[in-house]
């Protein structure tokens, strides 16, 4: 039954961090800067230009002082109003003359930044223009058709990112909701298409090089807004599939994803599952299972996450609130999700190198692709058990290296026995972080050659070529055999270095990424159940038929 208590959650988390989200903001209307939400720029001055997407805080604060739930102080308070209105003043005078915002860098032509920021100011707008000022209604509306116009025109093309194509999609269908100009809506339904037509016949969104969970859950959000809104067909039978492959990675300990993820992410955003709660049951299920983690506080959630995306995820916050509240009790439960049902259950994604196993007291998620990183939870007390990463090392010379290779790995997979056998190439290379004189170069780049979208797209393509796609193969060879019994796991790793190799420091750890990705590694409290692993092996002098061997017992029903 959904309850008021329960109803009340994701109010009750938005309210207890709205402080953070005004401190956030420039509110002193005598400042050059009022309504910024970077409060790096204008209020600390540590960095030298203002990243557009925090104005994605307006929306968030068009949201606070329109909901009228109980408990809350910003409902109708005008100085609330006028700092919205400031947040999208602000983000209006931040375009670049084509109409692109930036995100990481100046004249970075961001299509992510421009996506996203449009969507929030465009619903923010939407609630607020019958209380908005004619001169700022023609600046808004000005700016807004301006970032519309170029998304009419670009797209995102360093990789394929089905969430940031996803909320363009959402963007100019609301733009097109304010306007009326059809354009909108024809390249919003673009949009969503695209996605639909790289979507895995399993289910999920295409992230980069594979599937994400953590990410899943924000695309579909933003698809969930686009059908919530136009009744596209289409797009709910979309949402169904996406919704029936994440449902099987919710665990037991009310959190998701992971390293096993193509981009590590664990963060949840709720509302796309509120949205589509009474037309998809799997989605009522992961609703009711993950809002208990939020409002018990083991969710990667807004206490969690940096300012990059408190802001999407507080107002995502506050449309699942008003999706729930807008709902009737129901006594019915909400369908089972996998690790709920009864008996032993077994499945392989094989485009997404993912394997699901739920056996006697346990339920394990397995990253085939990732080099066999390996969630194991209790199915009886509903925690995480053992977590393993796989190993990261570093050779002679300071290369980082680890086993996480995600798409390198071979992967051999026996039904019958419930066996995996991963065999792939350690890969990874320097770590890569500013000098203050690449810095430099960078910023320089930044100033003067990204003037041109061209040579801005160029460098956005060899960063992450650099951070994300290039991956040096090392002269050393891991091969992981997971099985999976019906009171256990049992790992047996083996590591080959054929001599031309050696490790300064070798580790096996519960838990490691090796890939960039700034929306990964943010804290749960679950993380301190796992048993640890013993870390470090010691430096090891790998020369011909050298190898490391051990094996890990997981028993199920702790």
């Amino acid at each position: 039954m959904i309850t008021d208590h329960h109803k009340s959650t994701y109010a009750a988390a938005a309210l207890y961090e709205a402080p953070r989200l005004l401190s956030l903001q420039d509110r002193d209307p005598a400042s050059h800067t009022y309504g910024c939400f970077d409060r790096n720029y204008w209020q600390w001055k540590f960095v030298d230009f203002p990243g557009s997407r925090f104005q994605e805080g307006a929306f968030s604060l068009a949201l606070l002082y329109t909901g009228g739930f109980e408990g809350n102080p910003y409902h109708k308070k005008d100085r609330v109003r006028r700092w919205a209105v400031a947040g999208m003043r602000y983000w209006a005078g931040l375009l670049g003359r084509d109409g692109s915002l930036n995100e990481a860098y100046p004249n970075e032509h961001s299509f992510v930044a421009t996506a996203f920021s449009l969507l929030s100011v465009a619903e923010a707008y939407s609630l607020l223009r019958d209380e908005t000022e004619a001169a700022d209604s023609e600046m808004i509306l000005g700016a807004m058709a301006k970032a519309g116009g170029w998304l009419l025109k670009n797209e995102e093309t360093h990789a394929f990112i089905s969430n940031h194509i996803l909320g363009a999609a959402a963007a100019l269908n609301e733009l097109y909701m304010i306007t009326g100009d059809n354009r909108y809506a024809v390249r919003g339904k673009y949009f969503v298409d695209t996605v639909r037509r790289r979507q895995s016949g399993e289910g999920w969104f295409l992230e980069y090089t594979g599937a994400d969970p953590g990410y899943l859950t924000q695309g579909i959000y933003y698809m969930a807004r686009y059908w919530m809104k136009t009744g596209d067909v289409e797009a709910l039978e979309s949402l169904r599939s996406a919704v029936g492959f994440l449902s099987h990675f919710v665990h037991p300990d009310q959190t998701l994803g992971g390293e096993y993820g193509s981009r590590n992410t664990e963060f949840y955003f709720p509302a796309g599952m509120e949205i589509l709660s009474d037309s998809v049951p799997e989605a009522a299920a992961i609703a009711a299972h993950m809002r208990a983690g939020i409002r018990d506080g083991v969710s990667a959630g807004l206490a969690a996450m940096d300012a990059y995306n408190f802001m999407p995820l507080f107002s995502n916050y506050l449309v699942a609130h008003k999706e729930l509240a807008g709902r009737k009790d129901v006594s019915a439960a909400p369908q089972a999700l996998p690790f709920q049902k009864e008996g032993d259950s077994a499945v392989y994604f094989e485009q997404a190198r993912l394997a699901v196993v739920k056996k006697g007291g346990y339920y394990a998620v397995l990253g085939a692709g990732k080099g066999g990183v390996l969630k194991v939870y209790s199915t009886v007390s509903n925690r995480l058990v053992h977590s393993n990463c796989g190993y990261k090392g570093v050779l002679a010379g300071g290369a980082e290296v680890s086993t996480q290779s995600p798409g390198d790995a071979a992967v051999e997979h026996d039904p019958a026995c419930g066996t995996f056998v991963i065999k792939g190439r350690f890969t990874g290379g320097r770590p890569r972080v500013f000098t203050s004189v690449g810095f430099l170069a960078f910023r320089l780049y930044n100033l003067t050659l990204c003037r041109s979208p061209y040579l801005a797209r160029l460098l956005k393509e060899l960063i992450v070529k650099a951070l994300i796609f290039k991956r040096g193969e090392f002269p050393a060879v891991y091969r992981r055999r997971v099985s999976f019994r019906d009171d256990r796991v049992d790992v047996d790793d083996e590591i080959l270095a054929d001599g031309k190799i050696e490790f300064e420091s070798l580790s096996l750890l519960d838990k490691f990424t090796a890939l960039h990705m700034g929306s990964s590694k943010y804290f749960q409290v679950r993380e301190l159940d796992a048993e640890e692993l013993p870390g470090g092996l010691g430096a090891q002098d790998a020369g011909p038929g050298v190898k490391f061997e051990r094996s890990i017992s997981v028993m199920a029903g702790r």
